[in-house]
């Protein structure tokens, strides 16, 4: 992934990325009240306003925490493509850069997405995929997968993918 990337911890690029990424940071003391003004306007208009700050700014990417999940579909709506997930974090990018990557649809750390018949093959293809891009950090990942595989009829499995889950982070929806 390459272009300009918006993020509200520029350090998390820095921690998970380097060297590959090199980040400009910038201060709000040094762009000052209007371009502070401008972050906060677009935060509060949702995902239309993200998405016009967006383009105002030609971003490319955006990294921000799970926490504020909720703009994914509004942005997903306006052709973003989510491209990286783990417990903390998540990627999105435009379509044109998300041409060469794998983008995921059907799960989200931040509200656990029903699965049912209808979508297990594709949850448990994003489960998996998770798991392997990012080991350790991805439990939420765990509960998909376990959740598909019982879905599956694979029992047995879908306990050892649930043992994967601490106890203090394990729920039943």
């Amino acid at each position: 992934m390459s272009g300009r990337f918006f993020t509200t911890r520029p350090d998390v690029l820095l921690w998970r990325f380097h060297p590959n990424v090199r980040v400009d940071f910038t201060w709000e003391y040094i762009t000052g009240r209007e371009r502070t003004a401008d972050r906060l306007a677009a935060w509060q208009g949702g995902a239309a306003g993200l998405h016009a700050y967006f383009e105002r700014h030609q971003v490319d990417g955006i990294v921000l925490n799970t926490g504020v999940g909720h703009v994914v579909p509004g942005l997903t709506e306006r052709g973003w493509r989510l491209v990286h997930l783990d417990d903390r974090y998540f990627i999105m990018v435009r379509p044109t850069a998300a041409q060469r990557l794998p983008i995921y649809t059907r799960i989200r750390p931040w509200e656990y997405a029903p699965v049912d018949r209808t979508n297990t093959t594709p949850v448990l293809a994003e489960a998996e995929r998770v798991l392997r891009l990012c080991p350790g950090g991805a439990i939420f990942a765990w509960g998909y997968k376990a959740k598909a595989l019982r879905a599956l009829g694979r029992h047995q499995e879908a306990l050892e993918a649930a043992l994967n889950i601490p106890p203090e982070q394990f729920t039943f929806r």
